[in-house]
């Protein structure tokens, strides 16, 4: 009888393990970021912490699929290169200036750059999944990069230097595009955009003939501006 008590308490902490490790498992081990405790297993991420610079810890989260890093002080995207299931990275605000690092995250669907140093989109050019993209305030001159961004629907171009909008006069699916505050005083490229439906141009250089060109090209097109 003894023996049969014995067994029984034996197998319930044997169980009791088990149910502790399949528990833990599921939950994932943690991180420490940003002042929060991470599981592994996350899958959306925000910080806002002007202090926090070094991105390595979020290296373990291969699961992230929205990342918010507004206003902190990430400048070197490499820690975060191998987070292929990302579809959202927002960087508004930071010391970014290199997207080499991010150029495998080809499932990203939303990308925000407002107010980095950006320049160079190359490394972007194979995010075909990208819906939003927002260049507002950034260093981009050169847009050509973009003109295989098929599933692209916004796009910001504010407060920047682009002048050239030829490599977006091709995106099937462009419907929202903002351009106030930029170089841009030739809109004539757009005119075959039929999906637009909205532009932004307060600001800019735009005649009013060619406004009224691309009205007549596009009857459905709200424009705002100038």
């Amino acid at each position: 009888m003894r023996f049969r008590i014995q067994l029984v308490a034996c197998l319930v902490s044997v169980l009791s393990l088990a149910g502790h490790a399949w528990a833990a498992k599921k939950k994932g081990a943690a991180i420490q970021f940003c002042g929060q405790r991470l599981s592994t297993l996350s899958t959306s991420v925000s910080c806002s912490d002007p202090q926090v610079a070094d991105l390595h810890p979020l290296k373990a989260l291969a699961r992230l699929r929205t990342l918010f890093l507004s206003r902190t002080a990430a400048a070197d995207l490499t820690p975060i290169a191998g987070l292929v299931q990302l579809e959202e990275l927002h960087l508004y605000k930071t010391r970014v200036t290199d997207l080499a690092p991010i150029g495998r995250l080809t499932r990203l669907r939303e990308l925000d750059l407002n107010g980095t140093r950006v320049r160079d989109l190359r490394p972007i050019a194979g995010m075909r999944k990208l819906v939003k993209l927002n260049l507002w305030g950034t260093r981009v001159t050169d847009i050509s990069p973009l003109a295989k961004l098929g599933s692209l629907q916004d796009l910001w171009l504010n407060h920047t230097a682009v002048t050239d909008l030829r490599p977006i006069s091709g995106l099937p699916k462009l419907r929202r595009l903002f351009l106030s505050n930029s170089k841009v005083d030739d809109i004539s490229p757009l005119a075959g955009v039929e999906s637009l439906r909205e532009i932004g141009l307060y600001g800019t250089k735009v005649s009013p003939e060619q406004i009224a060109a691309l009205e007549k090209a596009i009857p459905e097109l709200r424009v705002l501006g100038p």
